[in-house]
């Protein structure tokens, strides 16, 4: 366990990609860090080129508003047998955030001497900060990437060796199966030989994902190509915080002149798989490693020995890169033929060539500033290029332009580069931006109850114009008719005719045999479903586990609105809906309030019993109603409640993202602006509130949704009524959890007895 204690300030490196030697906490806001270096089998080659740790205590007084000066120590070093002061890395800039997802770097740093140190200052935006050398990409994430892209037809995802600690050796294929492999040339691509080299594997995913996607120009490559990727050789040096050499000590750049099965198991897995599809009559046509040095972009490869059209190919690559990305060489394709020929020291470009004659290329990318941004190159900037290359890596082998019916790469990645900075932009302020806003926005008084609600007064009703809610009226007698289907339950359909020919429906089931007023449910379905799953009926999944029937069996009488369920429906009304001023979300709320009105004409329903359980697309209803209806006295949110603004807005291969989807209906104008998840908590705070998460969810990354409702409970503590807010994290899926809601429900509001 890595951790230090003193003052308010801890220093932590236990966890996955960590590292660091130790660190001293000089002052409340001075700390300095010493590197971890790491050493070959010989004990040489000393490189502290990896660190990543986090500072805590950022919250305390001493520390707060206050300039936090790191020291980061221990750079001197040795490489290729040349030892060194540490003074290559002064134009060192470390990456930093405040959620350990989303990296920014540090727009200023100073170099010190005498010892070589870098020194970064900042003011603190959160309660931790993580500092990193590079953006880092763990084993976690590429397992991600792994799983949302194998179950594709195209991809094919193997394990052909194992590493020194036995971790999985992953190599991913992806090509169209449709057409015959002997028609289709062999792109190769490897990243990550050495674990410090994170910004390989963020490259490395964007390739994977432009190729695995729908894009035309992708699926056109996957019909020429057959592209086999592996995403790193060096898993346990990622998992520990490593640096060049695998667990024995040796550089899995270099000894490929060398078969250790048992010393280099990494090395002779990768030299059996290549040598295996060689054995089965395939070729290689493109082979490339990517890796990360400080201060150059190059390409680099033995065309002195390949002849010409080797020579030719890498130099047009060259050229489409430097015109069409920010890879910024200095000059051509530099030769490597004539590179170390002591044994031990051959790298795997070279001896590619050598056992297969295909052009074979290393490509380094500078992780200092580049000259294309006037700052290191961010994950995004990664992932762009990452997509870029292989459609490069084509051009330059066809040499030819791209498709007429497609943009040509140059123009395509001024477009992305464009789109990249508006992207960029806008999630910074949404993201990083939230915090000032919300200072200035909320100005909670948690003195007492009533001076509580009156502070957020002004926030609810700028929640309310968000919706843009229409004025619509009821215009006739609600209908009702029997519905007989939920065996052993009373129900019928309740049908209220509104304004301009709309209605509001829903489903509306009592308890058979209950004394005195009963409580009522409100119970919101999900997408693409409808009230009746509600019940358990054609819930062939079961996720609804059948809740509102077993609420109406604990004595609560049951109210199930019908919403659109459809992604391409809400679409399409919510398109009219913004045209005509309104919303759909502001349309829905409006329907459940008259069918509401409806419901409670009936007087053996306690009207100050009511309460709220949604799941999906219904827990969105329950977040948009609770803090506008305030005859909602407790609110269960099933599988919807988030990190609002990177659920919205910010790619994550941990979770699902609705900027990369087609549902628009979800993004409401100035929503994040002033309204993540805990603070729309707020709203509904005093009143009890359950938000129910499976780890296994898709939706969300689990440990975002525990920090956000933390955000959300400290409301409720303030007010000293903690015990009402409650999260309910389980092991599950996209589901209800049935025993805690009915529980929390029978808590907060009681239950009659009886079906």
């Amino acid at each position: 366990m890595l951790a230090f204690l003193l003052l308010a300030l801890t220093v932590n490196a236990s966890f996955e990609s960590g590292s660091l030697k130790s660190s001293e906490v000089k002052s409340p806001t001075h700390v300095v860090a010493t590197i971890q270096g790491q050493a070959d089998a010989a004990g040489r080659n000393y490189q502290p080129s990896w660190f990543y740790f986090s500072i805590g205590g950022l919250e305390d007084p001493a520390v707060k508003g206050r300039e936090v000066t790191v020291d980061l120590a221990g750079l001197e070093g040795e490489y290729n047998f040349q030892p060194h002061d540490g003074s290559g890395d002064r134009n060192v800039h470390p990456a930093y955030s405040y959620d350990n997802l989303h990296w920014r770097y540090f727009d200023k740093t100073e170099w010190l001497e005498k010892p070589s140190r870098i020194r970064v200052k900042f003011k603190p935006e959160g309660e931790r900060i993580w500092i990193a050398r590079t953006p880092p990409y763990t084993l976690a994430q590429l397992d991600s990437l792994l799983r949302s892209i194998e179950g594709r037809r195209w991809v094919t995802v193997r394990e052909f060796g194992r590493s020194v600690q036995g971790r999985p050796l992953q190599q991913i294929t992806i090509t169209d199966p449709g057409v015959p492999v002997e028609k289709k040339k062999t792109v190769w691509i490897l990243a990550r030989q050495h674990a410090w080299e994170s910004d390989t594997s963020w490259v490395f995913e964007g390739a994977a994902r432009f190729l695995s996607g729908a894009d035309p120009a992708a699926a056109d490559l996957r019909r020429r190509y057959v592209f086999q990727m592996m995403p790193t050789l060096d898993p346990d040096g990622i998992a520990a915080g490593g640096v060049r050499f695998n667990r024995n000590g040796y550089d899995l750049n270099r000894n490929w002149d060398v078969e250790d099965a048992r010393l280099m198991p990494e090395i002779a897995a990768t030299r059996k798989a290549v040598e295996s599809w060689i054995a089965e009559g395939h070729s290689i046509d493109f082979f490339l490693t990517i890796h990360n040095t400080e201060s150059a972009d190059f390409l680099s490869g033995p065309v002195g020995a390949h002849g010409s059209h080797a020579k030719e190919i890498g130099e047009r690559l060259n050229a489409l890169l430097k015109s069409a990305t920010h890879f910024s060489p200095t000059g051509g394709v530099r030769d490597s033929a004539a590179g170390e020929k002591a044994p031990g020291r051959l790298t795997v470009d070279r001896w590619v060539f050598e056992k297969t004659g295909a052009p074979s290329f290393l490509m380094e990318l500078m992780t200092n500033p580049s000259p294309a941004f006037g700052r290191p190159a961010l994950t995004s900037d990664r992932l762009n290029f990452g997509g870029a290359l292989v459609r490069l890596i084509d051009e330059a082998l066809t040499n030819a332009p791209a498709s007429s019916s497609h943009y040509s790469t140059p123009m395509r990645e001024r477009l992305n580069a464009y789109e990249g900075t508006l992207e960029r932009w806008l999630q910074d302020d949404i993201v990083n931006g939230y915090a000032a806003r919300q200072a200035k926005l909320w100005h909670r008084d948690y003195s007492s109850v009533e001076a509580y609600l009156k502070s957020v007064e002004p926030n609810r009703e700028r929640y309310r114009a968000m919706f843009a809610i229409p004025g619509v009226k009821p215009t006739g007698a609600p209908h009702r008719r029997p519905f007989t289907r939920i065996s052993g339950i009373r129900a019928e359909w309740v049908t209220v005719p509104l304004s301009g020919g709309i209605t509001a429906e829903g489903l509306l089931a009592m308890p058979a045999s209950a004394s005195g007023k009963v409580p009522l449910i409100i119970a919101q379905h999900g997408i693409d479903s409808y009230p009746e799953r509600v019940f358990g009926l054609e819930d062939e999944s079961g996720v609804y586990k059948a809740y509102g029937r077993a609420l109406v069996e604990q004595g609560f009488a049951v109210l199930a609105p019908m919403n659109l369920s459809s992604i391409e429906r809400r679409n399409r009304v919510e398109r009219l809906a913004r045209l005509d001023g309104t919303s759909l979300a502001g349309i829905e709320f409006e329907r459940m309030k008259l069918l509401l009105d409806t419901v409670l004409e009936d007087p053996t329903i306690d009207q100050n019993r009511i309460g709220f359980w949604g799941i999906s697309l219904g827990g969105m209803a329950g977040m948009y109603w609770t803090p506008l209806e305030p005859r909602i006295k407790a609110s269960i949110i099933t599988a919807w409640f988030n990190h609002r603004r990177n659920k919205m807005a910010i790619p994550d291969t941990r979770y699902s993202v609705f900027l990369d989807t087609t549902e628009e209906y979800v993004f409401l104008r100035g929503w994040l602006t002033e309204f993540t998840d805990s603070d729309v908590a707020s709203l509904i705070c005093p009143r009890p509130l359950m938000v129910q998460h499976g780890k296994k969810d898709g939706i969300a990354y689990w440990p975002q949704v525990e920090e956000e409702f933390r955000a959300a409970q400290s409301h409720y503590e303030k007010l000293g009524f903690g015990d009402r807010a409650e999260l309910v994290m389980h092991e599950g899926r996209h589901e209800i959890e049935l025993p805690s809601g009915l529980a929390f429900l029978k808590r907060w509001l009681g239950a009659n007895s009886g079906k």
